[in-house]
């Protein structure tokens, strides 16, 4: 009995108490130095659940500066045993990205804390070291109407004429070039002059599927396009890079070497019921190098040096984009962008500048 009731009063005082608080430590050091670094805002939040239909969960923060150990520790409530945390707003450094952890317990006889409740999560940030003005720009295109992207009808009815297949057009060596300088593709989508970059695509036909529409039924092409992407001129290509995990700048500098000129992307639809599937991953990083010119002796005497953030994607749309930062200057392969100074006078698309 007295067992019982100590439980029911260990219950209530736990709710008294704050049931449900939840903390993690976080340690802030230079990503270069590797050296914990003072007087840095952390910010944290805590998830908790929605009250009913439109309503939106009661937010709890937490905002606390590292000590000369570059550590502090965050706490907070939540209903759903998620906690976050950043490190942004700091001079001198670019923001981290979020962290996040979720809690595998709660303990009464902690007072329904959260556990582990030593949980130290490790942020390493990123120097501002020498932004400069970038020519920064989202380029996209479309190589046949947008209405042709996933399917391809032949007929809607139910008796299907399958020759009329035949007549679906396909794409081979269907061409696209672009002018990194100019910010412009070639004709006939555009006023470049120079081909920087080359997009070839290609398209195998694996079948068709019969589907049924609220119009009637229809023959679904189930497809395979293969896009071939180059720089042309000897010492120009692409060079892959994969930044940290939560990275302030994903690409600082661009390499000196490494530049190669074998990249594919593709995308399709196979007949199943999940919808059309690619390679593309938003999380890929790329430098570049265009219009080289080497010297007598074989070395790199002139070069345009840029990165692109995002992947290249021929995923959404009958076409290519990409978000690229180009440094104007030659030789220079300082692409740390200010994020203030875009050298381009029509960046185009909609998205979060980044250094």
């Amino acid at each position: 009995m007295r067992s019982t009731v100590f439980t029911v009063v260990v219950a209530i005082s736990c709710t008294a108490c704050g049931f449900g608080r939840a903390h993690i430590t976080v340690k802030v050091i230079d990503s270069e130095t590797e050296k914990p670094i003072p007087r840095m805002k952390v910010h944290g939040g805590f998830r908790n659940f929605s009250k009913g239909w439109g309503i939106a969960p009661k937010y709890n923060g937490d905002d606390e500066t590292t000590d000369r150990d570059g550590m502090c520790r965050l706490s907070g409530h939540t209903e759903a045993g998620h906690s976050c945390c950043i490190v942004r707003g700091n001079n001198g450094y670019y923001d981290s990205g979020w962290y996040s952890f979720d809690y595998t317990e709660r303990s009464l006889l902690k007072f329904g804390r959260w556990l582990p409740d030593n949980v130290v999560v490790t942020v390493r940030l990123d120097r501002v070291v020498n932004p400069v003005p970038l020519y920064v720009k989202y380029a996209l295109v479309e190589h046949r109407a947008r209405s042709r992207s996933y399917y391809e009808v032949c007929q809607r009815r139910k008796n299907l004429n399958l020759a009329a297949t035949n007549e679906v057009p396909t794409l081979k060596n269907v061409k696209l070039v672009y002018d990194l300088l100019e910010g412009a593709w070639l004709p006939p989508h555009g006023n470049g002059t120079t081909a920087d970059i080359e997009f070839s695509f290609n398209e195998e036909i694996l079948g068709w599927k019969e589907s049924v529409y609220p119009g009637g039924v229809a023959l679904d092409k189930k497809y395979r396009t293969t896009v071939s992407i180059t720089m042309p001129g000897e010492g120009n290509g692409l060079a892959e890079i994969v930044p940290p995990v939560n990275a302030g700048i994903k690409l600082r500098t661009a390499p000196a070497e490494g530049y190669v000129n074998n990249l594919t992307r593709w995308r399709g639809w196979f007949g199943g019921g999940d919808g059309i599937k690619s390679d593309y991953d938003k999380s890929r990083c790329h430098a570049f190098r265009i219009r080289t010119v080497y010297d007598k002796d074989g070395k790199v005497k002139s070069a345009y040096y840029g990165k692109i953030y995002g992947d290249f994607n021929v995923v959404d749309f009958e076409g290519v984009s990409f978000l690229y930062y180009l440094n104007p200057v030659p030789n220079d392969r300082n692409l740390e962008w200010d994020t203030k100074n875009n050298l381009c006078p029509q960046p185009g698309g909609t998205w979060v500048p980044e250094p």
